[in-house]
């Protein structure tokens, strides 16, 4: 896992994210942070998480 990148992370409640990763407290926690400034920065443990998935491509909204 590479700080700074975009991840989607899936936790083991089945909770998904779309999220920065950057460094938590301590060894054992990360640091979820938004490209949305309306929502906070979430800081779990990491054996709550089941994966990460690297994003290598572009998301974009199409119109209809």
């Amino acid at each position: 896992i590479m700080p700074e990148h975009t991840y989607v992370v899936v936790l083991k409640n089945g909770d998904v994210f779309i999220k920065k990763i950057r460094n938590g407290k301590d060894a054992d926690h990360i640091l979820l942070e938004s490209e949305n400034p309306l929502y906070e920065p979430k800081e779990l443990h990491i054996q709550l998480i089941q994966s990460f998935y690297s994003i290598k491509g572009v998301i974009k909204k199409e119109m209809m």
